[in-house]
């Protein structure tokens, strides 16, 4: 996980999540893990340089639309841009 790592001091901040703490992520950890055989994720901040951390649905949606982005996931709703070449099976 070369991206979990910065490029000036090499540190990371590793997040640990342990068993039966958090269900609910463990099962999107798991399902990773089988479809890729690696059961880290990189966790990074949702904004754009220079522009505060995203904590609105709007705000959500402007980064979304201004980024590379290919998809993003709200509360009952998965948006993924058209012709990004990405599959979710």
């Amino acid at each position: 996980m070369i991206a979990a790592i910065h490029p000036v001091d090499r540190s990371a901040r590793a997040q640990i999540i342990r068993k039966g703490e958090n269900p609910e992520m463990e099962k999107i950890l798991r399902s990773y893990e089988i479809k890729t055989g690696s059961s880290a994720l990189l966790n990074t901040s949702f904004n754009l340089h220079g522009d505060p951390i995203v904590c609105s649905v709007e705000n959500a949606c402007n980064t979304f639309t201004s980024s590379g982005i290919d998809g993003l996931l709200l509360p009952g709703l998965l948006i993924i841009k058209p012709d990004n070449g990405t599959s979710l099976d």
